[in-house]
């Protein structure tokens, strides 16, 4: 007999495997690079992965958003003549605004604007392809809904109204993303402010989210993934010269099994593995140094803010 309650537990985690492999498998079929969208892995941990959407948006919400973001991200690398730090600091800052008039709390847009200016792409592939995957992760959360695999949540859009919390907030993550921007850029240590990481810098300043009530777990998560995409493009790909959907493969199984293992859907845990199989060759060796040294910046400025936020109220 077929256990089917078992058997339901089963499909979210081959979905989410799938979504990662079939992605990377399309771009190798086509040659096409930029259809590689690191923040489907996130998205696809979010929708399909845990039990309950990981941010309060509609389907029809984060399609759009990602798609705008995507959009907005090449006409900054092909339309704005400003130097890559200002690029980036414009991209996340519109990325801020964007997340607090979306009345959502879909924080992977943030990956999908600063992305292509961090790797430089100029390609109109990207948006089209992040919205081709953002679509497809959607409409598999619909069927899991209406096959009572996962369960519906209700979306209520967040309120706009400006308070003091919300202005400290949009501040404090402004200035310190320039400061750090501006180190990493200059010391050509771009990767310890990859995209991923300014996502995961996101639930770190947010007023009691659950990631920095357990620092250490999470920096070891991340640190986990980035080295498991790592070493498998490292072994797979550029020592015995097989496909990169390989190394997907491999580094997504270990995604999976790491936060099963860790109990934490963490969205960017995902998308760091994903990554891993973007940036030059020249970089991978450091790669999981730079991930893991980004995250405890990251997370220590995060722990400052909920200090400084609970001294506020």
């Amino acid at each position: 007999m077929i256990n089917i309650s078992a058997l339901k537990k089963q499909i979210p985690i081959l979905l989410t495997f799938l979504c990662c492999v079939l992605m990377v498998f399309i771009s190798e079929l086509l040659d096409e690079k930029e259809i590689i969208f690191p923040e489907i892995a996130a998205i696809t941990i979010g929708c399909i992965l845990s039990e309950k959407l990981s941010w309060n948006c509609s389907m029809k919400r984060m399609i759009i958003l990602i798609s705008l973001c995507a959009v907005l991200g090449v006409s900054i690398v092909l339309y704005l003549p400003l130097s890559y730090f200002l690029q980036i600091i414009i991209a996340f800052t519109l990325s801020q605004l964007i997340l607090f008039f979306s009345g959502t709390t879909f924080t992977p847009l943030t990956s999908a604007i600063v992305l292509p200016v961090v790797l430089k792409t100029s390609s109109w592939v990207y948006p089209l392809a992040a919205f081709s995957l953002t679509s497809f992760i959607a409409l598999l959360r619909v069927i899991l809904i209406k096959t009572k695999v996962r369960k519906y949540k209700k979306y209520k859009a967040d309120s706009i109204k400006l308070n003091k919390l919300k202005v400290i907030t949009f501040f404090y993550r402004i200035s310190f993303v320039a400061i750090f921007a501006f180190i990493a850029v200059n010391t050509d240590n771009i990767l310890c402010i990859a995209p991923p990481l300014l996502v995961a810098f996101l639930a770190f300043t947010t007023k009691g989210n659950i990631t920095v009530q357990q620092p250490f777990k999470v920096i070891f998560l991340i640190f986990l993934s980035a080295f498991a995409g790592a070493f498998s493009r490292y072994v797979f790909t550029l020592c015995l010269h097989l496909p990169i959907t390989i190394s997907v493969a491999f580094a997504a199984a270990v995604m999976i099994f790491l936060v099963r293992v860790f109990n934490m859907k963490l969205p960017p845990a995902g998308a760091v593995v994903l990554l891993a199989m973007l940036i030059k060759k020249e970089a991978i060796i450091s790669y999981p140094v730079k991930i893991v040294a980004g995250t405890v910046v990251l997370m220590i400025t995060g722990l400052l803010y909920q200090k400084i936020v609970k001294k506020i109220n």
